[in-house]
């Protein structure tokens, strides 16, 4: 027995019909498109059901009033049976009208036939009860299916002949891809965390949905693809590995309305005072809880977007399901600034793109609601794509548009004349351009992150009008200040005079002060600038549950809680972990170089006057001596056996699919050229190894594995165009800069380094996305001080490590472009 065919017609066919459709404005239904796996276990198949009926269907049925949903899939055993399964009942219970529509990229019988060696690949005996209820699953799909739509040409003579082609389906794979890429107006997702398959899976269809012009010509459904991939895509990812949470009262903490309205409280106020890396996290870890609304998931994008996570932050804005009618100021904006950002991270034709489809959204939310913020923000972006005669004009109208507001909150009266500022400067007023920036600097004082945005755009703005930048001197930023104490300034730590310090020095209200926490006397200075009011950015050489269990130990319970309330009030707090108890002068000099890199990091990012400082305590009295980056780079020699280093773990991602006849080949062509790679740095390699499918080395310094790791990627990529057996791999690299044991091999001879923080590093590798780099905290920082022009690092979020290392902050680490 095999799969029913039934009446059909051919892909453009069926695509003129859509386009005809949306010609005419007539009443089109919502395209939902679902992709997965094609194998589930009982329990992914009963958790991707409960993420559906809980989550996805209701978000997208809440947003607007749906009339009829078009269920589209490529009609295969798995998810694609699942998917049209729960949600038409889903809708149909409902009382929304449900259709679908089967994609056939093969002939129906090798549907089946596939899922057959999948299954047989994956090592599982599939009975003649599971094969029937798969086919007769199919044969209803196909049969309830509106329209029946063949990728393939059904009257190719030698079609048997193709279809038993395992490279000719894969090609037919990939189109289908494309297809449910290209045509859904929403696309659901079902793929397990960190999975890359082979192409035409599951894993390209939502790298071509994040990246439609990743999608070759070959394969493209698009009749103008430049204007249509310009839409807003919304794609929602499943993994079937983890089970829906629904927030509920049952854990006792009340209502999940009232759960959410609480944590989202929390969130404001940190992005209020300026903490954005709490306010993502606090949201991210709400989200996870199954507690979301609208407003949490834009706070969210927001906050990365202010700590510079520009991209993952526009892929979590493309994951959502924002209709036409939901897109208001706001969300307007934040498209708008997403866009502007990655037009500022890029160059050339690519970055004029992302600048028109910044000032697009910019217009259009400045056409909407007339918020000067909106259209001055699109005339920069218009001037910045080089079209200065309508950013002018819109200029104009945003100055005429801002006579007739009067603002009163102080947040509004900030971008009221920072805005009115900008217009001025579009139009050649400079007077009047001092006297709003200098209005504008008694207002916000402490908002260091949008008075340095401000700032920077404005900067932008004047090299673009080819205008003196010292305009701007009346909008100052607060400086941003590395304190360091001497190590001779330490005695008496144990002393309660330690607790009682007074700070004469000057520290402006709303600094950002990066410093270590080692003892007491670090912890007193913390707390009262934190009482000056400065944005503190501490540096511990532990996670700070324990450090506050280590403080208790050696304090007492009185200062381990001091700890936790500075910690609490703190904005980031670096790690830098590994350093044995006897290593106190190394360990406070490796932290002062963490706490080092990392302002320098913020300096660059926010546009801060950087400042460095020694701490000089006299008695109960704490000065501020002036001093130099190259004060904090030299310190004292660890004990033999003992070094920083860099550290990465590379795993191949598909490395599991590859076939025993093509083993040779991938150890030849892949590992040769990794090889290769790695022998340009000489010396610069302390030591590597490989498992089969994971590559580790150990470098010198952060420069050298960043370096590294940006090579090994770049190789792949290029072998992955040449298709073979790179075309189903993929590189996920974690990093990490550390202190390790150095010794020698008893077995090998040769150069072995070990430790937790090599642990550490390897629990990082799996929670990376495929073709990317993923840096701790402690290797951002010290990349940040060792090669600052060549590097950049967005934050990813404080994710959860493998093998139960709990939760870190970590960042994706990028090459700059060259020139």
């Amino acid at each position: 027995m095999k799969p029913a065919i039934h009446d059909h017609i051919g892909l453009k066919q069926w695509l003129a019909q859509r386009r005809q459709l949306a010609g005419s404005g007539g009443d089109a239904a919502l395209v939902l498109g679902g992709t997965g796996h094609l194998l589930l276990s009982p329990l992914e198949e009963a958790q991707t059901r409960a993420h559906l009926l809980h989550r996805v269907l209701p978000d997208i049925d809440r947003q607007a009033p749906i009339r009829k949903v078009v269920l589209m899939t490529g009609a295969a055993p798995g998810i694609d049976l699942v998917f049209n399964r729960t949600a038409s009942e889903w809708f149909q219970r409902c009382g929304i009208e449900c259709a679908s529509v089967a994609l056939l990229p093969v002939p129906p019988q090798w549907l089946f036939r596939d899922w057959l060696l999948r299954a047989e690949a994956d090592g599982q005996t599939l009975g003649d009860g599971a094969r029937e209820r798969c086919l007769d699953a199919i044969n209803k799909l196909l049969a309830d299916a509106q329209s029946r739509v063949l990728l393939y040409d059904p009257a190719e003579p030698d079609l048997d002949a193709l279809a038993a082609s395992s490279k000719w389906r894969t090609e037919q794979y990939r189109a289908l891809a494309a297809c449910l890429a290209e045509q859904s107006d929403v696309l659901v997702a079902v793929l397990r965390a960190q999975k890359l398959g082979e192409p035409g899976g599951t894993a390209e269809v939502v790298e071509w949905r994040r990246h439609p012009q990743r999608i070759p010509t070959r394969f493209s459904t698009l009749a103008d693809a430049a204007s249509e991939r310009a839409r807003h895509h919304p794609l929602i990812v499943i993994d079937p590995g983890v089970a829906f949470v629904e927030a509920a009262a049952e854990r006792g903490n009340g209502s999940a309305d009232g759960q959410a309205e609480a944590l989202l409280a929390q969130a404001e106020a940190a992005m209020r005072d300026g903490n954005d890396l709490r306010c993502h996290d606090l949201l991210s870890r709400a989200l996870k809880r199954g507690l979301r609304s609208r407003r949490m998931e834009y706070l969210r994008i927001l906050a990365l977007a202010n700590v510079g996570g520009t991209r993952l932050a526009m892929e979590h804005y493309r994951s959502l399901v924002l209709l036409p009618q939901e897109l208001d100021e706001d969300w307007l904006a934040l498209h708008g600034r997403l866009e502007k950002d990655l037009g500022l991270a890029n160059s050339g034709d690519e970055a004029v793109a992302h600048f028109l489809r910044a000032a697009e959204a910019y217009a259009d939310s400045f056409r909407r609601w007339h918020g000067p913020y909106s259209g001055i923000n699109a005339a920069t972006m218009l001037l910045m794509a080089g079209r200065p005669a309508p950013a002018r004009e819109l200029a104009q109208q945003v100055q005429e548009r801002l006579a007739e507001l009067q603002p009163e909150r102080e947040l509004e009266q900030f971008f009221h004349l920072v805005s009115g500022a900008e217009a001025a400067l579009h139009l050649g007023n400079q007077t009047l351009c001092r006297e709003r920036l200098a209005q504008a600097n008694q207002r916000c004082v402490n908002d260091v992150v949008r008075r340095g945005r401000t700032l920077q755009q404005l900067r932008r703005l004047c090299r673009k009008l080819q205008v003196d930048p010292a305009l701007l001197e009346p909008l100052r930023m607060p400086p941003l200040m590395l304190l360091r104490r001497r190590p001779d300034s330490g005695a008496g730590v144990d002393d309660e005079a330690a607790l009682e310090l007074r700070i004469e020095a000057d520290i402006p209200r709303g600094a950002l002060v990066f410093m270590p926490l080692l003892d007491r006397v670090d912890l007193a200075i913390a707390a009262l600038l934190l009482e000056r009011g400065v944005h503190l950015y501490p540096t511990l050489s532990q996670p700070a549950a324990e450090a506050r269990a280590s403080w208790n130990a050696q304090w007492g319970e009185a200062t381990a809680q001091r700890l936790g309330e500075v910690l609490a009030r703190a904005q980031r707090v670096a790690i830098v972990p590994g350093f044995l108890d006897d290593e106190v002068p190394w360990r406070a000099h490796q932290l002062a170089c963490t706490a080092l890199g990392a302002s320098l990091q913020t300096a660059l990012r926010l546009g801060c006057e950087w400042r460095s400082a020694w701490i000089e305590r006299r008695q109960t009295r704490v000065f501020c001596r002036p001093g130099q980056v190259g004060e904090y780079v030299e310190g004292p020699v660890p004990a033999a056996g003992r070094r920083m280093v860099g550290v990465l773990f590379a795993d191949f991602v598909g490395f599991g699919r590859i076939a025993d006849t093509d083993m040779p080949r991938f150890w030849r062509e892949i590992m040769g050229t990794m090889s290769t790679r790695l022998g340009h740095y000489g010396r610069k390699v302390l030591h590597s190894a490989t498992w089969g499918d994971a590559l580790h080395v150990v470098t010198c310094d952060a420069t050298t594995a960043a370096e590294i790791a940006a090579d090994i990627l770049s190789a792949l990529e290029a072998q992955r165009r040449q298709r073979g057996v790179a075309a189903q791999l993929e590189l996920r690299v974690a990093a990490h800069y550390a202190p390790a044991f150095e010794d020698v091999d008893a077995l090998r001879g040769t150069p072995v380094f070990y430790g937790s923080q090599i642990s550490f590093a390897a629990r990082i590798e799996p929670v990376t996305p495929p073709g990317t780099v993923f840096g701790s905290d402690a290797f951002v920082a010290q990349l940040m001080l060792e090669s600052p022009e060549r590097f950049s690092a967005e934050y990813a979020g404080e994710l959860e490590l493998a093998k139960k290392f709990g939760a870190h902050p970590l960042f994706a680490v990028h090459r700059r472009a060259v020139g």
